[in-house]
């Protein structure tokens, strides 16, 4: 049983029509396209944002742009150390589904659809999802609940890529990247303070 502190509904409910509309569940002091670039400046790294084209889409958890973008900057890094043609997209950059939270599946169909067509539009193949427990349930596991056709795009979490083959349903495959290791830094690091690499 959980016990919610009284109000607190009504503003997650906010939240998920807010992002249900504009692709966040709040508005930022500061755009999070132009936070995104900013990162990259003050890391060094380039940032790829709105390209036309890419074989994987990327998106984050708001709170890894506005409190840890350490975490933005370095998986910037691994997508230039691989050699992989990837991008951000303003248009859906943020991980979090709040209509997830609030118990809607409309909410949570039309926030999932918004990486669909964003995906659609620079011809990924892949969307990698941060290991954000909400936000990778909602975009690989309930996603195909909430949709009445096949998702144009795949989508991938957790380095578990699902592809679609032509014209079939989508095929779950294991990566081979050699040796790997599973870190769950949402928890982790927002609630156990551990920063630090992974040992694999």
């Amino acid at each position: 049983m959980q016990c919610l502190r009284l109000g607190s509904l009504p503003e997650l409910y906010q939240k998920a029509v807010h992002q249900q509309a504009t692709g966040q569940p709040e508005t930022s002091t500061r755009n999070l396209r132009e936070q995104l670039l900013a990162i990259g400046k003050r890391f060094g790294v380039d940032i790829p944002l709105d390209r036309p084209e890419a074989e994987i889409m990327l998106c984050v958890p708001r709170t890894d742009i506005e409190h840890y973008p350490g975490a933005v900057a370095a998986l910037a890094q691994v997508m230039q150390y691989l050699d992989r043609r990837c991008t951000f997209r303003s248009d859906a950059l943020v991980a979090e589904n709040y209509g997830y939270y609030a118990g809607s599946k409309a909410w949570q169909r039309d926030i999932s659809l918004r990486f669909d067509r964003a995906g659609t539009r620079c011809k990924a193949s892949i969307l990698l999802v941060p290991e954000c427990g909400h936000a990778y349930a909602a975009l690989r596991w309930e996603r195909p609940n909430c949709t009445v056709s096949p998702s144009p795009q795949s989508s991938s979490g957790h380095r578990i890529p699902c592809r679609r083959a032509a014209g079939g349903p989508p095929e779950t495959s294991s990566c081979r990247l050699g040796a790997t290791t599973f870190q769950d830094p949402c928890e982790s690091a927002r609630k156990g303070g551990i920063n630090h690499a992974p040992r694999s």
